[in-house]
């Protein structure tokens, strides 16, 4: 889940490799110049892999593995492209590096064993032909099927009905039904001597041959108890494959997670009432299994029209709380504008309950007409819901309001109630709602309290400046923020409002945000401010006649609004120029990166930088690389995957990517620019677009959700989402370092992260003794039983869990510790408690090794574990997710601290 890109796969099945390689996957890492394995194992009703040995690997970069298939003699064969280019849309195809000539084909057995003798299948009789199904080397057996198929059905049934009938095992019994499919030959009696088998998994292939079973009526079908029955007609035949078969009740209520997948969406093929609750009776105990999940989702999608006349009608109810949790599973699965009648009809009967339990909150917001709304809102007005429920509706308010336009009747004024009297989270609901809804009425002279009141917490004033954005540059909210402005209001108070009023009227008021700009004290807070100010449309020019204007920026405050200037889908010339003076940036010339200038540059990188090095460059918060790029699949999703880089491209193709990244840019990463009728400007990526929003991932990695009716104009970007200039600040020695660690990205040794097998995702918690005044006792004694991962915010002195990313090698440095472990002021780090997850397949033994630590505290899901000296973890686990904590010192944080294990699979979040 976690790699970019494989070519081609396949299965051994081939008595030319050991046992225990049997069943395991072979594919293609083209991109790292080997081929690989994984070993598969039953998960639920699916599958989960785990990264094995490779096959082959090497550091020659014109070794191009493209596809693998077992030969006739049992052995593997390789074909390898040969070439020491791979990208197609950002090298050129005259590059002269291209091999158009040459191709590989390399043969993998094992050592010292003579591959088979090549069967003459060509001139094998229909008998012979069946009995080589069942040969456990693939390319046999399905060599064989293609040749039967190839005679023709009326050519092989009279001896197939005889081979048939002296199977007796399982597996044989499944191939023979196999080829009574590829032959379109029924075969009543042996599917259900399939159906009836012990193993689950030929259960569930028997389950898939019958959802496809498309021979026309009449025919001899078997009943359930295996007698053949009479002619069947079309109504009979509908009877024993779907709707009303009780045979689909005992499949859907199989043992087998498996055969319960395949019975539903077998049962999604007959549109009855009947084949609904056999859907929804898969419901019972969803969460569990992923799979199974999406199959009933899938199910009752297809099966919506039923499923929503049954509802109306009555003909099925909600009157269990097994029945009750269907029908929560089923609405959320719908698209909301197809259940919106259903949800009004229920509703009229159903109150809201206090804890808000169901589906239902969500669905008003999602679906609900007029007066679904009132009445949410009404119940909201009332506080007639817990706390968490009330946030809930209040977020499904603003999303009606915002996608549909749907809002209740009168203004906001009854949710001054919230700003003061409620959780901070309810006070942020409220006021995101009154941006909304654009009426907030008298609450409105109450949010202009509360924004302008010093000790409002931060999170709340936040929410009350983007309320006040997105009411817009109306007379009201202009007039009430400018005071805020004011040299006279608080700092947070007075930046908030500049910033808010520059973003409305930029022209106007862009000489008060830059005021504010220029007493920023961090790069950070810096570019939020910029990237706040220039989403406005049309704000870049008018920042830029401004900024060309002064003669003094802070030169961090000047890099700062270069970035989020060149993050636009078209950076505003004389912005760009300005800030680049400013901040004492001097450029390369696009003009002077030439062909050979870029190799000059890549040769010098590879030969003096220092990947190291480089890989810290590449970590620098300031340069973004890690929030856009993934890297052994950690990281952001903007950009293109960095896994392979080094063994996929050509150092000078590194350097200008880096350098001109609007040369070339990669498919798949076009982005699009989106702007609104507020007047502001999205670029990102295109997530997903469905029903009433565009979702965007832009360029800090965080999707976005787009009203399309508030989009003016959309259209595809013209540059890349990666800024132009990104390491103009860069010494030429960290430019030649960064490259050098790009270059070296995918290639065996400490820059590959193409396998698995150790921790890449850290979250860390400082831990202070104020905590156990919090209630937060656990933290400081070690008892983490049941804890860490609920306490995620809102700790004392502002601390709360964060996040860190491995090196590509998967060590956390030190460095990575001092910095989590530094403290508000008068807040006293005493502890780091760092935590990860993994997941087992299957139970069992399992051994983690923990290196480069100096014996932390470790609990193993809340339980205290000690390793043994050599750092080894040997422990027994169920199947599924584990949380391994460790906790060290802050004073002697270790110099580097590495989780491995080849026994489990690594959580990437």
């Amino acid at each position: 889940g976690g790699y970019p890109k494989f070519a081609s796969l396949e299965i051994i099945r081939s008595q030319h490799f050991p046992a225990d390689w049997q069943g395991r996957v072979v594919t293609c890492d083209f991109r790292a110049n080997r081929v690989t394995s994984f070993s598969i194992t039953d998960q639920g009703a699916g599958y989960i892999t785990k990264q094995e040995v490779d096959i082959c690997r090497t550091s020659n970069n014109t070794f191009r593995p493209i596809d693998v298939k077992l030969g006739p003699d049992g052995a593997l064969y390789i074909a390898d492209w040969s070439n020491p280019i791979i990208n197609h849309g950002e090298v050129d195809f005259r590059d002269p590096r291209r091999d158009r000539e040459h191709g590989r084909i390399w043969r993998v057995a094992v050592k010292g064993k003579a591959g088979f003798k090549n069967p003459a299948l060509a001139k094998a009789g229909t008998t012979a032909l069946l009995n080589e199904l069942l040969s456990p080397n693939h390319f046999t057996s399905s060599q064989a099927n293609r040749l039967l198929v190839e005679k023709g059905s009326a050519t092989v049934a009279p001896e197939l009905k005889t081979w048939t009938a002296q199977l007796k095992d399982e597996k044989q019994l499944l191939a023979a039904l196999w080829i009574h499919q590829s032959l379109n030959i029924p075969a009543p009696e042996l599917l259900t001597r399939v159906l009836a088998a012990k193993d689950g998994r030929i259960r569930a292939a028997g389950v898939r041959v019958l959802s496809h079973m498309n021979v026309p009526s009449p025919i001899r079908l078997a009943d359930p108890n295996g007698t053949v029955s009479t002619y069947l007609s079309d109504a009979d035949t509908a009877y024993y494959q779907g709707s009303t078969n009780p045979r689909l009740a005992q499949l859907v209520a199989d043992p087998h997670p498996r055969v319960r997948m395949e019975a539903v969406r077998m049962a999604a093929r007959y549109p009855h009432l009947k084949s609904v609750e056999q859907v929804l009776s898969a419901v019972d105990g969803i969460g569990a299994d992923t799979f199974l999940d999406y199959a009933v989702w899938l199910s009752i999608n297809e099966l919506a029209q039923p499923f929503l006349a049954m509802l109306e009608s009555g003909a099925w109810s909600p009157d269990s709380p097994a029945k009750q949790q269907q029908l929560e599973f089923a609405m959320k699965s719908l698209d909301p504008a197809l259940a919106s009648s259903s949800v009004a009809k229920i509703l009229a009967a159903k109150p809201l309950t206090k804890d808000g339990a169901g589906p239902w909150i969500e669905l008003i917001g999602a679906a609900g007409g007029p007066a679904e709304i009132n009445r949410l809102w009404e119940q909201v007005a009332k506080q007639d819901f817990s706390d968490a429920a009330l946030i809930r509706a209040m977020n499904a308010l603003a999303s009606a309001a915002r996608l549909r336009g749907v809002k209740p009747a009168g203004d906001g004024s009854r949710a001054t109630a919230f700003f003061y009297y409620a959780t901070a989270p309810q006070r942020v609901a409220a006021l995101d709602l009154m941006g909304a809804w654009k009426n907030p009425g008298a609450a409105f002279a109450e949010m202009v309290k509360l924004a302008g009141d010093e000790k409002t917490p931060a999170e709340v004033r936040t929410a009350a400046f983007a309320a006040f954005r997105e009411l817009g540059a109306i007379g009201p909210v202009l007039g009430a923020l400018q005071p805020l402005a004011a040299k006279t209001s608080p700092a947070p108070v007075r930046r908030a409002a500049a910033v808010t009023l520059a973003s409305l009227q930029p022209a106007k008021f862009a000489d008060l945000a830059l005021d504010e700009l220029a007493e920023t004290k961090t790069d950070a807070e810096a570019l939020d401010l910029w990237r706040a100010v220039l989403a406005t449309k049309g704000a870049a020019k008018q920042f830029g006649e401004k900024v060309g204007s002064r003669t003094a920026l802070p030169p961090h405050v000047a890099s700062a609004g270069l970035r989020a200037a060149r993050e636009g889908a078209q950076p505003d010339a004389t912005l760009v120029a300005s800030l680049t003076k400013l901040a004492n940036i001097t450029a390369l010339s696009p003009d002077k990166l030439t062909p050979a200038k870029l190799k000059e540059l890549a040769d010098l990188a590879v030969k003096s930088g220092d990947p190291a090095r480089g890989e810290r460059v590449y970590r620098r918060a300031e340069l973004g690389c890690v929030l856009c790029h993934s890297i052994g699949g950690v990281g952001g999703k903007v950009g293109p995957d960095m896994t392979s880089l080094g063994a996929a491209a050509p150092a000078d193709y590194l350097v200008e990517s880096v350098l001109l990244p609007n040369a070339k840019i990669k498919e798949g990463y076009h982005g699009i620019t989106i702007e609104t009728k507020d007047d502001l400007e999205y670029n990102g990526i295109l997530v997903r677009e469905a029903g009433q929003e565009v979702v965007l991932r832009n360029a800090q990695n965080q999707e976005v959700s787009v009203a399309k009716a508030n989009i003016r104009k959309r259209a595809n970007a013209q540059s890349s989402l990666m800024p132009a200039g990104l390491i103009d600040t860069l010494p030429e020695s960290e430019r030649n370092d960064l490259v050098a660690f790009l270059s070296r990205l995918g290639k065996p040794g400490d820059y590959d992260a193409s396998k698995g097998g150790v921790a890449r995702v850290w979250r860390v918690l400082p831990v202070t003794h104020r905590m156990g005044q919090d209630g937060l006792a656990p933290f400081v004694k070690g008892d983490f039983t049941g804890k860490w991962d609920q306490f995620h915010s809102g700790f004392s002195g502002g601390l709360a869990w964060g996040t860190l990313n491995t090196l590509v090698n998967g060590a956390l440095p030190k460095s990575d510790f001092v910095e989590m472990g530094k403290a508000p002021l008068h807040v006293t780090v005493n502890h780091l408690v760092a935590g990860t997850t993994f997941t087992a397949s299957k139970a069992g033994v399992v051994t983690l090794t923990l290196e480069g630590s100096d014996n932390p505290d470790v609990w193993l899901d809340g339980k205290p574990v000690k390793p043994a000296t050599n750092g080894e973890i040997k422990t027994t686990v169920a199947a599924g997710a584990h949380t391994i904590v460790l906790r060290f010192d802050v004073q002697r944080p270790p110099a580097a601290t590495r989780l491995r294990s080849a026994d489990v699979t690594f959580s990437l979040q």
